[in-house]
């Protein structure tokens, strides 16, 4: 990521407007940190903070009350009847403004030539834990994006403020987010796409579920750790008759990943932090995901 905006980034978390939204431009998106009360947390889950297996304790504050949720609008955006949105949830010990710029995601956002915004909601800040806040509860997802919709609308950014297509994407802990959001988030005839960067250590029934219905697409890239995880995954998928491939990195065509299916996807020289954006994986899974181009 440009150091301008990386800067511009942490600056805007740090304290995100509470009245205009202030707007970050580079050469490949308009990037904006924006407060919303639908955000995951603060959520009555956490109230107290949280204790670890290890007996580490994480307060609620400063880890369970920022409402913060990122916004990326693609250069060369075009706005429609309906947004098209990709949601990222990040995993353990990460917060919005590291996250884009450790995993570089508005420019593979632009290079992934998808006519769609990104939106990048905290889960719990700096600390490991999964744990989903306002997402596990019924239509967290809907009423999330239905927020972000009118915003952007408000913001002129868009001509509507109704929702299309949801492509999920999920990092590493952000597995329970991704689960929850298909099991009861209220847009689950939206769904078209679910891109899982090293993250089946739970949700695989939703997961499968998701991946056998009609032109569904569920990408599963994993490394070695996770590996018997993918494996009971790949049971669940062939009880339920999906269609589902499986591959090895780093050969991926967008032949190979176009396939509306489950396929999974064994790295075995990806790091956890790497299967991202070492290789621009996130913007590939994009491009050859349902979502229009731009």
């Amino acid at each position: 990521m440009q150091p301008l905006l990386l800067a511009a980034v942490l600056l805007l978390l740090a304290d995100p407007p509470q009245g205009g939204i202030e707007w970050n431009s580079t050469d490949s998106a308009d990037v904006a940190i924006v407060r919303l009360d639908s955000a995951p947390f603060p959520h009555r889950s956490r109230e107290s903070g949280y204790t670890n297996s290890k007996g580490e304790f994480f307060p609620a504050d400063p880890h369970y009350i920022d409402n913060s949720v990122g916004i990326v609008i693609p250069r060369g955006y075009r706005p429609g009847p309906q947004i098209d949105f990709v949601v990222h949830f990040h995993g353990h010990r990460n917060n919005v403004a590291n996250v884009l710029s450790q995993f570089d995601l508005p420019v593979q956002l632009a290079r992934s030539g998808r006519n769609a915004i990104l939106v990048i909601p905290q889960g719990a800040r700096d600390a490991p834990d999964e744990a989903a806040g306002k997402i596990e509860d019924e239509n967290g997802l809907a009423r999330l994006l239905q927020d972000v919709a009118q915003l952007l609308k408000r913001e002129g950014r868009t001509e509507s403020a109704a929702i299309g297509k949801v492509v999920l994407t999920a990092h590493s802990g952000g597995y329970l987010s991704a689960a929850c959001s298909i099991a009861r988030g209220g847009l689950r005839d939206h769904i078209c796409d679910v891109l899982l960067f090293d993250a089946t250590y739970g949700g695989l029934d939703d997961f499968a579920d998701f991946a056998a219905a009609k032109q569904h697409r569920l990408l599963s890239i994993f490394t070695s750790h996770l590996a018997d995880r993918n494996f009971i995954l790949l049971t669940k998928l062939r009880e339920r008759n999906a269609d589902v491939d499986v591959l090895l990195g780093p050969d991926l065509t967008e032949d190979r990943l176009q396939p509306r299916r489950a396929i999974l996807i064994h790295t075995r020289d990806l790091g956890h932090n790497d299967v991202v954006s070492k290789r621009d994986y996130f913007s590939l899974f994009l491009k050859t995901s349902a979502l229009d181009a731009r």
